[in-house]
C-alpha cells in the first residue's frame, strides 16, 4: 500500500493556482507491522511507525521502511 501511495505521488505534479509550472511532491513513509509487535496503544504504534519514517528519510526520497525490529526492551521502557 505505501508503495503504491508513494507511486500515485510520484507520477503527479501538483499545479499552482495561476501559475503553469507544477512542482514534484517526494513522499516518505513509515509503516508498523502488527504481525512483529504486540502493541496494543495507538501511541505506541506511532511511535514504531515514526522508526520506520525515520529509516525511509535516510534512504532518500520517495522511500517507505516497515519497522519490524522488536522492541521489547523499548516497549517495557514506554510502558513503565
Amino acid at each position: 500500500m505505501a508503495e503504491k501511495i508513494i507511486n500515485a505521488v510520484r507520477n503527479n505534479k501538483i499545479y499552482i493556482e495561476d501559475e503553469d509550472k507544477g512542482i514534484q511532491i517526494t513522499l516518505s513513509v513509515g509503516v508498523m507491522n502488527t504481525k512483529y509487535h504486540m502493541i496494543s496503544e495507538v501511541k505506541d504504534m506511532i511511535y514504531i511507525a515514526d522508526l520506520g519514517l525515520y529509516n525511509a528519510k535516510r534512504k532518500g526520497r520517495n522511500q517507505y521502511d516497515v519497522y519490524e525490529k522488536i522492541l521489547l526492551f523499548s516497549y517495557i521502557i514506554l510502558t513503565l
